[in-house]
């Protein structure tokens, strides 16, 4: 059975009816990881043994009728940024090959009892510290969408956004500090949620920049997302929306910046398209005047890069430490006197008003979630960053979602970002699975990954 193509509630509602197994499930996993990674390299190291020992014991409680959620027996993967103990946590990064954790961070300790079974941690972007999602040591994961050429993943979540893209995990944990759920969602045609810093503990997870680092999902569906994220901070269910929610911001694509920031035809097609499904349902969208465009935010960046520096600054500043050369040009930018910092840092709550502001009465601003679709991996310019829609919502304090809404001449996945106002995922949830009653983008696989 190509049980890949269910979705979480629908591997559940197996379980429970007695049709299939945890252990089958898990299995299935496990085999199309082999098949399919030597190419696509998403995984940084599996568990096997560990996931078909927790796939018994979830399989054995649910027939006890000991039934701990919706997550029950639910294989996924964790960012290599996110601690297990007795697992290596490389975090990108062949400076701590060897390492072995000595804790499990709360999010993987709040999915064991939910009763998820991890397959094991996924390739990340050295430390997270990039958006196009390559990795120099390590190797960078690729994107399934085009079989041909390798092409960019997206970052820093890079081998998440492949693995739940190729179907070798129902969901994965990533990280977002300035895009790193959002972008590998986009450029791999999938769902994440970038979370309001705070939401979810951190702790246990090797920091980037601490102050604007984040827990967020990736899977398949809104809908899926809407299981996962109750998980992940004890908050109630997600209500699935039969209703056009309310108001609705949109931009124009001087909105979103000039130069790279503007939106490629396909990705603004795409964009539109999904706006005027909207509207053709009953929503009602209007335009925004923000007080600046979107990409201008990147000025603040220093905030984390700072706060990266001064993770990382000892690592970054020893030539004899084997870091990735962007990577540490990246961590070595953040060397700045404390008075830029924290002059940076003082402004970003009047930019949190005047941007909310601008809102009004809208429930959530909609924008292309990157400006291009994924290039090949070859053609990328380290130092440059996709990340031009997205960081501002870190810069905020705000929440995001990302869901797919189209395809470029090319096949390959546009997206759309759904931001909201701080600690409102649950609004910003409700409109992407409205939105996803009305499309069918989420559904397909790419070709290189299906049939099984």
């Amino acid at each position: 059975m190509d049980f890949h193509r269910l979705d979480i509630a629908a591997i559940g509602a197996g379980y429970r009816q007695g049709r299939f197994t945890p252990e089958e499930v898990t299995q299935h996993y496990l085999t199309r990881i082999a098949r399919l990674d030597p190419d696509l390299h998403a995984w940084a190291a599996l568990t096997p043994e560990r996931a078909m020992t927790e796939a018994r014991q979830a399989g054995e409680e649910l027939r006890g009728r000991q039934d701990r959620g919706p997550l029950h027996g639910i294989p996924y993967g964790l960012k290599d940024l996110i601690e297990v103990e007795g697992l290596p946590t490389l975090a990108g990064s062949a400076s701590r090959k060897g390492m072995v954790s000595a804790r499990t961070a709360p999010v993987a300790e709040r999915l064991r009892q939910a009763g998820a079974v991890l397959l094991g941690k996924l390739h990340t972007v050295e430390f997270a510290f990039g958006g196009w999602g390559s990795n120099h040591h390590l190797g960078t994961p690729r994107n399934p969408w085009d079989g041909r050429n390798h092409r960019v993943p997206g970052g820093s979540s890079s081998g998440a956004g492949v693995a739940v893209a190729a179907g070798m995990a129902p969901f994965a944990i990533g990280t977002d500090t300035g895009g790193s759920v959002r972008l590998p969602a986009a450029f791999c045609g999938v769902c994440g949620l970038k979370t309001t810093a705070g939401l979810i503990d951190t702790s246990g997870v090797i920091a980037m920049a601490p102050g604007f680092d984040t827990i967020g999902p990736l899977a398949r569906s809104a809908a899926d997302l809407a299981l996962i994220l109750p998980a992940l901070t004890g908050s109630a269910p997600i209500p699935h929306p039969v209703t056009p929610p309310p108001v609705l911001a949109r931009l124009s694509p001087e909105d979103c910046g000039t130069g790279p920031a503007r939106p490629i035809p396909s990705v603004w097609a795409a964009y539109e398209a999904a706006l005027a499904r909207m509207a053709e349902a009953g929503a009602t969208i209007r335009p925004v005047s923000l007080p600046r465009p979107l990409a201008d935010y990147i000025a603040q960046s220093v905030v984390i890069e700072a706060e990266a520096y001064a993770t990382h600054g000892v690592l970054a500043e020893d030539p004899g430490q084997p870091l990735d050369p962007n990577v540490r040009r990246r961590i070595l930018k953040g060397n700045v006197p404390a008075s830029e910092y924290l002059r940076a840092l003082w402004q970003l709550p009047a930019l949190q008003a005047e941007f909310l502001a601008s809102l009004g009465d809208a429930a959530a601003l909609l924008t292309p979630t990157t400006p291009m679709t994924a290039p090949p991996l070859a053609a990328t310019d380290e130092h440059t960053t996709p990340a031009l829609l997205t960081r501002a919502v870190n810069f905020l304090g705000l929440c995001a979602a990302a869901v797919p809404d189209g395809f470029d001449e090319n096949r390959l996945p546009c997206s759309l970002q759904i931001i909201g106002r701080p600690f409102d995922e649950a609004g910003i949830m409700g409109i992407s699975l409205w939105y996803q009653s009305l499309t069918e983008w989420h559904h397909p696989f790419p070709p290189i990954c299906d049939p099984m």
